[in-house]
């Protein structure tokens, strides 16, 4: 009787591809990640000074005063005299005391100003942008504008005010509405650029830096050889 054939050899399974090293996409993955972040931190940093230079901080300093951005001040009712540039449009404000329901008090007429060569100008134009402000108990409201022809000294006359007492009235450099706008816009859109750019920013370095780990130590184990702790040789089969 003849010996049986031998089986047949079971074909040899297919080889298991070696793990990748490379750090080409984990080092790709973090520092765009890390531009993101950073571009997130400037782009915050420059809505912060656009919305900064918008509001009217310079119109009254901590005590209620007249801040640096105001040019002349005068009572209500009185007359003084304020130093203007030509062709410029400036802001009246009305400066009042928030504890004596001062909010509603009001001018009885326009202030009145009259040029260095004598013309007179009204100030009942309307403001490119309505500006108010508070502090330690002073309120300050746009409440006309008017446009200079000349340069020179002014002559500045403030009506009374409603409620019979006494006010202040102050001069500043109007806002242009068209600036403005841009400013409030801008502004809008920087913080959700901020936000677009955070949100995507912090997960993609988060895995770029344990992508980059992870890759780092398996370049590691696979340079030290078979045989060396984590090298997939030395697994138990």
């Amino acid at each position: 009787m003849s010996a049986p054939f031998p089986p047949p050899a079971a074909p040899a399974g297919p080889h298991a591809a070696p793990p990748s090293t490379s750090l080409r996409g984990p080092v790709a993955l973090t520092v765009a990640g890390a531009v993101l972040c950073v571009a997130t931190v400037v782009i915050a940093v420059l809505v912060g000074r656009t919305f900064l230079n918008l509001l009217p901080t310079d119109l009254l300093t901590s005590d209620g005063q007249a801040g640096p951005g105001v040019v002349a001040e005068v009572s209500a009712p009185g007359q003084g005299t304020a130093q203007l540039e030509a062709d410029t449009s400036y802001v009246v404000l009305l400066a009042t005391s928030t504890s004596a329901g001062g909010d509603h008090v009001e001018l009885e007429d326009d202030v009145v100003l009259v040029s260095p060569d004598g013309n007179e100008i009204v100030a009942d134009r309307s403001p490119g942008v309505n500006l108010s402000a508070s502090r330690d108990g002073t309120a300050v409201r746009s409440v006309g504008a008017f446009r200079t022809q000349e340069a020179g000294q002014y002559t500045v006359t403030a009506p009374p005010v409603s409620d019979g007492g006494t006010a202040r009235v102050l001069l500043a450099p109007d806002q242009a509405f068209g600036p403005f706008f841009v400013g409030i816009f801008g502004s809008v859109f920087g913080v959700f650029a901020a936000i677009a750019t955070a949100i995507t920013g912090m997960p993609m370095l988060v895995i770029g830096i344990v992508w980059w780990r992870r890759r780092a130590g398996a370049r590691a184990a696979g340079a030290a050889g078979p045989g060396a702790p984590g090298h997939p040789a030395t697994a138990p089969r």
